[in-house]
């Protein structure tokens, strides 16, 4: 079997430390995801490859899970060696002015239909983050069902929702799975709005995505999961059931909100998460929409948009007559 090495890499989120993979085969040593781009992950990175007696030059290709800065800012420190990852990735990669404007106006236009009576300033807030993130390009594509190079036996499975462009690599002859942030032990990820393609100011709906992952997940013979945080995952089946069920319970506290009166998605937003919505705005509108696009797929919310602003209201459950 080959060896699965993880590392524990610091950040300066405040999501913590964020863990990357080296998977050994005979002919080839993956490095799965990277850190943030600062001299204190790329020091203890160095640090730990030694205390395994290998070296960043042992290093022979690089796989991303996804975009997020936590996991591909020290790309730029690597620049000769292949890199791996989906189709979408590449612009998270190689920002341009036009990329950051367009995840403005974006972002500025669903605040619009959110109700948000202020600009959400987001365009500031991504460049903060990002300066931890890498200017460098995904030289391979890969997609669903691939097999990893020098890696026979563990294949691409495509992971949207935390993120539009996140992949896991599955082993079905162990059931071990290296799933990025599709799957924590203490948390459930937040699906995070975000643009899904330049020039469109189309919503994408993240939940939707990662709750199709979710159900994906549960159709394979997994027996540990290697996260991209916490703790490693014992008991996925379990973990996964858990989840789906408080996504349920989520959706029923959201009914209770509007189940006699319209809210925005900014209001609504503000009712469940009084203290957050102050300082994580972005992350409390993703959250908030998300559960009100997944009870509008079910039928159990109405809608009406009055002067380009979405009001939401809970749909009355019909009892049929005894």
């Amino acid at each position: 079997m080959e060896e699965l090495i993880q590392l524990t890499i610091p950040t300066p989120f405040q999501v913590g430390d964020v863990h990357v993979y080296l998977l050994k085969s005979t002919s080839t040593t993956t490095l799965i995801d990277v850190g943030p781009n600062t001299d204190e992950a790329w020091d203890s990175l160095h640090t730990q490859l030694h205390a395994f007696g290998m070296n960043i030059e042992d290093i022979d290709q690089i796989v991303l899970t996804h975009h997020h800065p936590d996991h591909v800012g020290l790309l730029d420190r690597f620049p000769e060696l292949p890199v791996f990852g989906l189709e979408g990735i590449q612009r998270w990669l190689v920002r341009t002015d036009d990329f950051y404007t367009h995840y403005q106006e974006a972002l500025s236009a669903w605040g619009r239909q959110f109700g948000v009576p202020v600009s959400l300033d987001a365009g500031r807030a991504l460049a903060d983050m990002m300066k931890y993130s890498c200017n460098r390009e995904c030289t391979n594509l890969l997609q669903e069902g691939d097999v990893l190079p020098g890696h026979l036996g563990w294949e691409v499975v495509t992971t949207p929702g935390h993120a539009s462009n996140q992949l896991a690599l599955f082993h079905l002859e162990s059931g071990r799975l290296i799933a990025g942030d599709a799957l924590l032990a203490h948390i459930s990820p937040n699906p995070i709005l975000e643009p899904v393609e330049d020039g469109s100011t189309t919503r994408p709906k993240p939940i939707l995505e990662h709750m199709n992952t979710m159900h994906k997940l549960l159709s394979l013979p997994l027996s540990t999961v290697y996260p991209g945080h916490g703790e490693i995952i014992e008991k996925p089946i379990e973990l996964i059931e858990k989840r789906l069920n408080e996504q349920q319970k989520r959706e029923e506290h959201v009914l209770t909100h509007i189940a006699t009166s319209e809210h925005t998605v900014f209001s609504l937003g503000v009712a469940l998460f009084p203290h957050a919505y102050k300082t994580q705005l972005p992350l409390v509108l993703s959250e908030t929409v998300g559960q009100l696009d997944c009870l509008e797929t079910k039928g159990r919310v109405s809608v009406r948009e009055h002067e380009g602003v979405f009001y939401y209201k809970a749909v009355e459950e019909r009892t049929n007559a005894q």
